[in-house]
């Protein structure tokens, strides 16, 4: 069996080159007859890099070391070979939502024992454009705006915190986003502070945001949260730390396949974290595409 752990020096603390190494002393001992080989990744590599090699070399198995950040990266310079390989996670970055959610270890001498079992199971992810891949969540609006005031130096050092700290202060300016929907069956407009799309339970290092949602169901799931009084929030706590964001009073919650969003072309859009420049996007569903080898 061929290997090839991919990693991105830069993502999280800085250990994805550890994290790959680690993993690769560990699947050695467990099995020396596998042909293990690393390969970097990030802003400077061309993602054909990976490809050409991952193809030529004939691997069989890809590992995708780091954050959603990394693996959404990964995914999207594979979209063309799903077909070629099967996949699996080294959770090793500031946030692990997709990890999370398939309930990945971050340990690598577990998550060898993973890989050598062998178990599959078909995920889905989006395609936002045709060209950005979402494996987790995209957020418009306050959650967007938001994020895009957090350094990475602060997600590395205080996880999850600054991103409160900047929502609070986020929404005492009770700013709202106009907002044109569409899918197969209708059309709508929405004035909202918050719009956020997810792909499955885990978002934002909470593990329990949406317990509707899973990765494998063909589904997004789309949260729109009007304008509301801070009191609201407060009062509706128990329900997001619950995971039951569609019981919150006024908010829109629902699930599609395929849905396109218009605005003015100023508004933010952010996707696994990561800057994804500005309105309008198309989101398709790509249900099962991804091959993840799971506990």
């Amino acid at each position: 069996m061929k290997i090839l752990i991919i990693y991105n020096q830069s993502s999280g603390k800085d250990t994805g080159k550890h994290l790959a190494e680690d993993l690769k002393t560990s699947l050695e001992k467990n099995n020396s007859e596998n042909t293990i080989d690393l390969a970097e990744t990030g802003p400077k590599i061309d993602p054909k890099t990976l490809t050409n090699k991952a193809v030529s070399e004939n691997f069989d198995i890809i590992v995708m070391t780091g954050g959603d950040g990394t693996l959404r990266h990964i995914v999207q310079a594979f979209d063309q070979y799903m077909d070629k390989f099967q996949f699996a996670i080294l959770p090793g970055g500031t946030v692990n939502n997709f990890a999370t959610a398939l309930d990945i270890p971050k340990d690598p001498e577990e998550v060898a024992k993973i890989i050598l079992a062998g178990h599959q199971k078909k995920v889905d992810y989006a395609l936002v454009n045709q060209k950005e891949v979402l494996l987790s969540s995209l957020t418009v609006g306050i959650l967007a705006d938001t994020a895009a005031n957090i350094s990475q130096q602060e997600k590395q050092k205080y996880g999850k915190w600054p991103f409160v700290r900047n929502f609070v202060k986020m929404l005492a300016k009770k700013k709202k986003y106009l907002l044109n929907f569409s899918t197969a069956k209708k059309e709508w407009q929405e004035s909202c502070q918050l719009l956020a799309i997810t792909m499955s339970n885990s978002v934002g290092g909470f593990p329990d945001f949406d317990r509707e949602a899973t990765a494998d169901d063909g589904l997004m799931h789309i949260t729109i949260l009007p304008r509301m009084h801070f009191l609201m929030y407060l009062m509706n706590l128990h329900n997001v730390l619950r995971g039951q964001i569609g019981k919150i009073p006024t908010v829109q919650y629902f699930h599609e396949s395929e849905l396109k969003i218009h605005g003015k072309s100023d508004i933010k859009v952010r996707i696994d974290g990561d800057d994804a420049g500005t309105l309008p996007i198309e989101i398709d569903v790509q249900k099962h595409k991804l091959t993840i080898l799971v506990p």
